[in-house]
Order: structure tokens, then C-alpha cells, then sequence
């Protein structure tokens, strides 16, 4: 072989082996067509210096990386990008990858739009991730007991016959009632105040009796939990404070047992901390700390209420035995209530008990029925809100999209698929909902973790434990996904579904009439001048 020959095969391997530095699928299309190029610059430098030197490989270098540059920056220009190659079909997943990435630079090259769009995004699906925090937390929480099937709160009715109280007196009728609870408690929620380093502190206190843990079969992490004798108002006053109260307005004291804390001008001793998985409360609502029966009369509660059966300040919760039914407890307080009816007709005639399971979050049916509402229409509402904030953002990506219709339209005119050049408006919608949705659950976390520090004061001092569960996540997915593809496609469709020719008869139009608009006018003006003349 020549030794000409040889050097050219050489330069051209040389030439193949930078080409690597293109985009794969710029080489794919075009690598023969720029092979015959090089071929070409190459064979006129010979002819010119009869040797390639430093210089011409410093060029050919140079052009090589401007042209991977560019290809890589603008896809969208006609240089045989693959997601938006001129002939029909799709790529798949990688088309997908790339036009996703190609969206990601044009928002980065527009940040006064992705800026706007990403605030308004942040808010819409921050406050529905929120609302949704709570509503899981009310709802959709499994409570953490032990076989919370087995567990039933037992009711009288009040006086307007609504099943959501119990005096002490039948709950411990209740809790006698054989062969039916395995173990029955109680409990009354209240405010209370703490005196702490001479300050008062508004604080949630349950009165509980001493079988209501075992109940939900759950155990203090630290000390114990009451016991019988302090079921009686004059044994002594003891106190669990729950995890949560021991660790943010404790310190996490080690020696918290055994020591006094004085509520409501009395002084009562802590037993016990409370278990880390329940801090009390219904729902997201916690319970700063309980304390037994015996503490009713010393913190100043209404412990005269515990000997009176027209007094109904309890909530009893019961675990069944095992073997009984809902229904067959329910046969056996319909009984106990006709008893009742029998030896206190005054007061308890017409009086059922009512025995309800518990369902989300440990709440009782007409607990659940009463909520539910309320957070569907929480829900509505934010919805609406998420709504108006993708209708604008569709009316900004549409104008954004529109000065790319003509471009979009030569695409088509060259072949390129419709869904294609949908994908790649969708693809920046995508993105900017991918953003938003982070943003929005970052919102959700700062609101919530706000809130969980906050105590709310709504007659009874409240504070609420919110986690961002996977629930949370999924639905902050799913609602940023929909708002993308809702806010995408509007603008997608109608910039796809123009006709293509007259986008370009248009384009044309604009730009001869532009060139012929004062011609016109001066063939205007030479009629009047002959009819004048005439």
C-alpha cells in the first residue's frame, strides 16, 4: 500500500476517534457525511502545503467542539437531535431522558419565567401537601396499638342523645359488666396550668384511670403507669408525663421519676413517662401528660363529677375478650343501660350505651363522620386553589410556546411527529412540576413542623404531631404529576394543532407584506393621481 495511503487511513482513524467527543446520536446520523467532509478539508491542505500540521488539527479540534456544544445546548434545532428527529415515531425512554434534560436548560436560560412559575407551583401543591399532612393524620393513621380491632370506646348517650360521654359512676358499671371487656378504662381531657421556674405554662392534661394503657396495650417507656388504689380521690396524686412533654419541656431529665411537678396549685409526683409512640390526644391532637384519678381534687379538677351519673366528663375505651363481638358487647351494655334505666329512671331513661370500634386514628365513628366532611371540604377547597395556580401557569407556558410556533411548525413540515414536539413542551412542564412538588413538600414539612411547635388554644391548649408519611409523598407525587401533565398539555396541543401551512403562509405573509406594504401605497396614490387627472 502507498505510504499516501497509509497516512490518510491514519489521519481518518484520528478523525473517527475525536468524533467520540460528539453527542452519540449526532454521530449516528451523520458521522459518514462528516467523515466526507474531513476527507475534503483534508485533501485541499495537502494539495495547498502537502502536510496537515499542528494547525489544521487544532481546527478540525476546535469545530469538533463548538458543533457538540451546540448540539448539546439546542436540541431543538434542526441538527437530527433524537428526540425530535423528522421522521415519525418516538424513541422511548430515552427520548423522554433527553428532552427532559433539554427542558431543564431552557429553564435554566429563562429564570425570571421558571422563577414565577416555580412560586406559584411551590404554593398550590405546598398547601394541598399540607391539608393532606392533616387530613392523613386524622384519617389514614393507623393508631399505634396493640390489635386496635379488639379495642372499642363504650358511650352513653349525653343529653341530646348524641352516644359521646360517660359519667364515671357507669363507667364503672361498665368495667364490671362480666364476660365481656378484658379491660376497661377511662379518661376526661382538660387544660390545666404548670408552675415551672415561676413561670405558667398552659398545658393538655388527661385524667386517667389505671387500666386505660393496658386497654391499648401499651406500656410508659420510663417508671409506671397508675395503679387501682389511685382510682380513689384520696390516694396520692401521680403523674406520666408523655415522651413528647419529656423531651421538649423536660430536657429528657433522667431523673424525671420521683420527681414533683405542681399543676394547678398542687403538687403531684411523676411516676412514669409515657410511651414514645403515643403522646395521648385524638389524631394529630397530643396530651402533654396524665394523671391519675387521685390528682383530680389536689389540681383543682371537678372530682365531684366522679360520684354523679348526670355528670358525663369520660370517654370509656375497652379491649374485648377474646371471642367477643362488637355485637354481642353491644347486646350486653343494651342491658346494662335498661338496668340502669330501671334503678335510676330520673336519670338514665331513655339512656343507651353505645359500643363504637375504632377506626382512623383511633377515632369512634361519630368522631369519624363529623371529621370527614369538614376535611373533604378542606380538601375542595385547596384543590381549587392548586387549580387556578395550573390555569395561570398554562396561560404563561402557551405564551411562552407560542413564540415557538413557527419553529414548531417547520418541525412538523419536515416530518417531525406531533407527539414528539408534545413531548418536548410536556417535558418542561414535567420538570417545572418535578421542582414544584419538592418545593411544595419542603413548604409542607416547614408548616408542618411549625404547627407541631405551636400550641394552639382552641378552649383546651392543643398541640399537634403532623409526619410527613410516605402517604404524604405519594400524594405530593401524584398531585404534581397531574398539574404538570394539566398546565403542559394545554399549551402542547394548541401549538401542535395549528396548521402547519399556515404558520409558515403567515410567517411569509409578515415578512413580504413588511417588504410590499409602502409599494402599496404608492400604487394607491398613482390611481388617485390618474383619476384626478381624468
Amino acid at each position: 500500500m502507498p505510504p499516501g495511503n497509509t497516512r490518510r487511513r491514519r489521519d481518518e482513524r484520528l478523525y473517527a476517534a475525536l468524533l467520540l467527543e460528539c453527542p452519540r446520536h449526532h454521530r449516528e446520523h451523520y458521522s459518514d457525511a462528516l467523515m466526507d467532509m474531513f476527507r475534503h478539508r483534508r485533501d485541499e491542505r495537502l494539495r495547498s502545503n502537502e502536510r496537515l500540521g499542528v494547525g489544521f488539527w487544532l481546527f478540525i479540534l476546535r469545530d469538533l467542539f463548538v458543533s457538540g456544544w451546540k448540539e448539546r445546548r439546542e436540541p431543538l434545532e434542526p441538527n437530527g437531535r433524537g428526540g425530535i428527529r423528522t421522521g415519525p415515531g418516538g424513541d422511548g425512554m430515552k427520548g423522554w431522558v433527553d428532552d427532559l434534560a433539554y427542558a431543564s436548560r431552557r429553564l435554566w436560560r429563562s429564570p425570571g419565567f421558571s422563577a414565577t412559575a416555580l412560586v406559584i407551583l411551590v404554593l398550590g401543591i405546598g398547601v394541598n401537601s399540607t391539608a393532606f399532612s392533616v387530613v392523613n393524620s386524622l384519617l389514614f393513621q393507623p393508631p399505634p396499638f396493640a390489635d386496635p380491632d379488639a379495642i372499642v370506646d363504650v358511650l352513653q348517650d349525653s343529653d341530646d342523645g348524641r352516644a359521646n360521654s360517660t359519667s364515671f359512676p357507669a363507667f364503672q358499671d361498665i368495667a364490671r359488666t362480666p364476660d365481656v371487656f378484658a379491660s376497661v378504662g377511662a379518661i376526661t381531657t382538660t387544660g390545666a396550668f404548670l408552675e415551672q421556674d415561676v413561670q405558667m405554662a398552659s398545658i393538655t392534661v388527661q385524667y386517667a384511670t389505671s387500666h386505660y394503657l393496658t386497654v391499648l396495650g401499651l406500656s410508659p417507656s420510663r417508671g409506671r403507669w397508675f395503679d387501682e388504689s389511685e382510682d380513689e380521690v384520696d390516694a396520692a396524686a401521680t403523674a406520666v408525663v408523655s415522651h413528647r412533654m419529656w423531651l421538649d419541656h423536660l430536657g429528657g431529665d433522667p431523673d424525671i421519676i420521683g420527681s414533683t411537678l405542681r399543676i394547678g396549685g398542687g403538687n403531684v409526683t411523676v411516676v412514669g413517662v409515657g410511651p414514645a409512640e403515643y403522646n395521648g390526644g385524638v389524631g394529630p391532637a397530643t396530651n402533654d401528660l396524665w394523671m391519675s384519678i387521685s390528682a383530680m381534687k389536689v389540681t383543682g379538677a371537678r372530682w365531684q363529677s366522679l360520684t354523679r351519673r348526670q355528670d358525663h366528663p369520660f370517654v370509656v375505651t375497652a379491649r374485648l375478650l377474646d371471642g367477643v363481638s362488637v355485637d354481642a358487647a353491644q347486646t350486653a351494655m343494651t342491658r346494662l343501660a335498661e338496668d340502669l334505666a330501671a334503678t335510676y329512671p330520673v336519670l338514665n331513661t331513655d339512656r343507651s350505651i353505645t359500643v363504637l370500634p375504632l377506626i382512623g386514628a383511633g377515632l369512634s365513628p361519630d368522631a369519624y363522620s363529623a371529621i370527614v366532611p369538614a376535611a373533604a371540604l378542606v380538601m375542595v377547597l385547596v384543590a381549587l386553589v392548586l387549580l387556578i395556580a395550573t390555569l395561570n401557569l398554562a396561560n404563561l407556558l402557551l405564551v411562552r410556546t407560542a413564540a415557538r410556533a413557527k419553529e414548531i411548525a417547520v418541525r412538523l413540515a419536515m416530518g417531525a411527529g406531533r407527539g414528539q414536539l408534545m413531548r418536548v413542551v410536556v417535558s418542561e412542564a414535567l420538570v417545572l412540576a418535578a421542582l414544584g412538588g419538592v418545593g411544595g413538600l419542603a413548604m409542607a414539612f416547614w408548616v408542618t413542623n411549625m404547627l407541631s411547635r405551636t400550641r394552639l388554644d382552641l378552649g383546651t391548649p392543643i398541640t399537634l404531631d403532623i409526619q410527613l408519611d410516605p402517604k404524604v409523598l405519594a400524594f405530593t407525587a401524584a398531585v404534581s404529576i397531574v398539574a404538570g401533565l394539566l398546565f403542559g398539555l394545554v399549551p402542547a396541543l394548541r401549538v401542535t394543532s395549528r396548521d402547519v401551512s399556515a404558520s409558515l403562509r403567515d410567517d411569509a405573509g409578515e415578512k413580504i407584506g413588511a417588504r410590499r406594504r409602502p409599494s402599496r401605497g404608492l400604487v394607491t396614490a398613482a390611481r388617485r393621481g390618474k383619476c384626478l387627472r381624468g
